[in-house]
């Protein structure tokens, strides 16, 4: 059987561009870039062992039977390894830490890995007979099986996770999905000559780059929470020092009179617990607060000989209380 070139050799030319652009436009070192560029590379490996295996299936004569098993184990091999990476791209987009999430990720890609082992010794998949030719095995749909797992997984993680992705992450998502399994079903049953699935992907990992966030806006929106953080972290230790200075100076103020001391931290720590049950904000509340440890500012001016004078005071006296 001669196989159809041309849709992966486009592909290839499309995912060679989109990889780039992703080392020229985008700087930053995020899991989410290394995973992108993970997918791009592994695409474009499968297409070049998708029509390196096409040739060496359609000129058997010429390759040992040994190779072309070989080949076509490792091509089988790294077929899944597209749909895996956009897996754990949307465990990254959306920052889940879900062990189960991950591990449904995984699994199916190393029982596949081990179905492929077997199908070395027993060709239950696939194989090349004496003369080289290749061969189905009694459960070859399973190469197609594995990938719809992957798609399945993709889908309910979209539906589970709709809320925290963006709307143009889900488009370009259910692109992808949509791509490779429409060309999975038409390459297993329609056109088994044309090399159709890599190409799909590639459109649809294409999409990715103009569709989802960009790793670099990630960044981005993680250095400003950071920065906001800082802020707020910088601000209450700049209220929290402001506040123990008017305590203090409070204190300097009440130690003017031993009759007074500790008057005002307890005037304020009242206004405080009024404030609050009047259901006051904290904006407010600490406002009132300040002000009630001030209320007796005016004492730091008047001489200690009236502050703490017992007798009555004369008319020049209280003139100066005023």
């Amino acid at each position: 059987m001669l196989y159809n070139y041309s849709y992966n050799i486009a592909a290839l030319i499309i995912l060679s561009l989109v990889l780039i652009v992703t080392f020229t436009n985008y700087v930053t070192k995020s899991k989410e870039l290394k995973l992108y560029r993970a997918l791009i590379i592994s695409v474009i490996l499968c297409c070049f062992l998708d029509v390196l295996t096409s040739f060496t299936i359609s000129y058997y004569t010429y390759v040992p039977r040994v190779v072309n098993l070989i080949l076509n184990t490792f091509y089988f091999f790294t077929s899944v390894f597209p749909l895996l990476f956009v897996a754990l791209y949307v465990l990254q987009t959306i920052e889940n830490k879900n062990k189960l999430f991950f591990f449904s990720c995984i699994f199916p890609i190393i029982l596949y890995n081990i179905i492929l082992v077997v199908n070395i010794f027993t060709g239950i998949l696939f194989s090349f007979d004496e003369n080289g030719v290749y061969t189905h095995g009694p459960v070859f749909l399973l190469n197609y099986l594995f990938p719809f797992i992957y798609i399945i997984i993709i889908a309910y993680s979209i539906m589970k996770y709709r809320k925290t992705l963006k709307v143009k992450q889900i488009i370009s998502l259910l692109i992808f999905i949509f791509f490779f399994g429409i060309a999975a079903i038409m390459q297993a049953f329609i056109f088994p000559n044309v090399l159709l699935i890599f190409f799909a992907a590639s459109i649809a990992v294409a999409s990715f780059l103009f569709s989802i966030e960009t790793p670099d806006y990630k960044e981005l929106e993680y250095l400003r929470h950071n920065l906001e953080l800082e802020v707020e972290r910088k601000t209450k230790q700049v209220n929290d020092m402001s506040i123990q200075a008017i305590e203090a100076f409070a204190l300097t103020i009440d130690a003017k009179d031993e009759y007074t001391k500790g008057h005002s931290l307890r005037v304020a720590g009242y206004s405080k617990m009024i404030a609050k049950e009047l259901g006051l904000d904290d904006l407010e509340v600490e406002e009132i607060y300040n002000s009630a440890l001030l209320h007796d500012v005016g004492k730091i001016g008047i001489p200690d000989s009236i502050l703490k004078k017992t007798e009555r005071l004369t008319d020049e006296e209280f003139a100066v209380i005023k």
